[in-house]
């Protein structure tokens, strides 16, 4: 067993040195923001981007250009005067068939909404209140043929990425297609999170880091690029983001039944803390939350006696692969941005996914800077934390494995021409291929920098 070097007691303990080299640097940055970037792009860190909806449901919860300066797209059925949806093509009615289509990481999608302009008055006072719309959607593999609908409910979500619906903005959407019409959906895909790319100037990291996660089988929702049409007009480049709902549950745990919690606003396990989350679905009974939140801080070994509250594995897989990404804005750093799974069949250990991926390859990530008290009391355990380094070698297997400067080149070939007459988009397009640039410099390093910091 390596000697360990503890961090004194803290919420969120500074670095301290690594089980396997001590004296080590726990930064994970190598070299200044400055050094790579030209000077006109910024890499400063942005807010987490979250929001959330109240109650006990599931998770949603100048002239304009013109849209012939959007790319070529495949054609649509307007859904103006649409009020049922019409299927238009001949594919089979197979809800695991759409959703490979829809979130095919290889295609364009294209969401085209429809919306009476007081509508939109009414989003610019209430953003986060759903009102009636329109949309048609069509998979960029043409697996699918455009499907329209015309009663959908949609509002604008974000925190730091939220935008108001103003002349020239680029608004965050959320859309419910069941909102008004019980059980409408597209195959099962009921809900659709399309984010705006404002947080990340390369445009790519949300798209890049659930692409690794998800090829390593670790839990995550998919996300894709999508072209969004507001009546007609293209408002730009959006990452397509799979919902955390029901329908989420189903695909990954096999049964709908137990409870999803969202952790934003600072929530933890802690017994003051563990009022900050936020059931999204289920019960809605914080007595499990409350039972670990009164035991992490104390049981010794930590592996092994919280295996009973969380799966002690997969939650090393999810801080494995954060490092691996260089993700800090979300559990177990910040405290904020990820779901808990509770009760989900094989067990009922709880278990971890992230919801914000924006500000991946962050090179001012320092590894053991934990905030999270799972981690901070992991982290002073010895077993706990050789466990971590354990986890966290397959985790770069699987990185350089995937050949992750190529999957990079990929998204960048998929999204640049829509990046680039992007009419609402808050950076130039040379700050964006700029900052591409950057991101596969540091998508080549990665492992390297991460090996060596953490000692391995």
């Amino acid at each position: 067993m390596r000697s360990i070097t503890a961090p004194p007691p803290s919420p969120a303990p500074s670095p301290v040195s690594s089980p396997r080299s001590l004296g080590l640097l726990l930064s994970l940055c190598l070299s200044p923001v400055g050094a790579c970037a030209p000077s006109s792009v910024t890499l400063d860190s942005v807010p987490a981007d979250h929001d959330t909806d109240t109650g006990i449901h599931t998770i949603e919860d100048s002239e304009p250009d013109s849209v012939d300066s959007a790319p070529d797209s495949t054609d649509s059925t307007d859904s103006t005067d649409s009020t049922d949806s019409t299927d238009t093509g001949d594919a089979p009615n197979d809800d695991d068939a759409r959703f490979v289509s829809w979130f095919n990481r290889d295609a364009m999608q294209e969401v085209r909404i429809t919306i009476d302009p007081l509508q939109i008055r009414e989003l610019q006072v209430n953003p986060f209140t759903y009102v009636e719309a329109g949309v048609t959607l069509i998979p960029g593999d043409a697996a699918f043929a455009g499907e329209t609908y015309g009663q959908v409910g949609i509002r604008l979500k974000g925190s730091s990425s939220f935008r108001e619906w103003v002349d020239g903005s680029k608004p965050a959407f959320k859309l419910k297609l069941n909102h008004y019409v019980v059980d409408q959906k597209w195959g099962d895909i009921e809900r659709l999170i399309l984010n705006n790319l404002t947080g990340d100037q390369a445009m790519a990291r949300e798209v890049l880091g659930y692409a690794l996660w998800n090829d390593a089988g670790v839990l995550a929702p998919r996300a894709t690029y999508a072209r969004v049409y507001v009546n007609e007009e293209y408002y730009g480049l959006y990452t397509n983001l799979e919902a955390v709902d029901d329908h989420f549950v189903n695909r990954h745990f096999g049964s709908e039944a137990g409870d999803i919690w969202e952790g934003n606003d600072s929530a933890d396990f802690t017994p003051r803390l563990i009022e900050h989350f936020e059931a999204v679905l289920g019960s809605g009974d914080r007595t499990r939350l409350e039972e670990a939140s009164r035991l992490i801080r104390d049981v010794e070994d930590v592996y092994t006696e919280m295996d009973a509250y969380f799966d002690m594995d997969q939650f090393l897989d999810f801080w494995a692969y954060s490092i691996v990404i260089g993700n800090q804005d979300g559990y177990p750093y910040h405290l904020n941005d990820y779901f808990v799974f509770d009760d989900l069949a094989p067990t009922t250990a709880m278990r971890f996914s992230p919801w914000g991926m924006d500000e991946s390859w962050d090179t001012g990530m320092s590894w053991s800077a934990v905030g999270g008290q799972l981690a901070v009391s992991c982290y002073r355990d010895e077993t706990c934390l050789e466990e971590l380094y354990n986890h966290m070698d397959p985790a770069l297997t699987a990185y350089e494995a995937q050949d992750m400067p190529g999957l990079a080149q990929h998204f960048f070939d998929l999204s640049s021409a829509d990046m680039l007459v992007d009419p609402r988009m808050e950076y130039t397009p040379g700050e964006v291929e700029a900052q591409r640039v950057e991101l596969m410099r540091r998508v080549e390093v990665w492992p390297t920098r991460v090996r060596r910091q953490m000692g391995m």
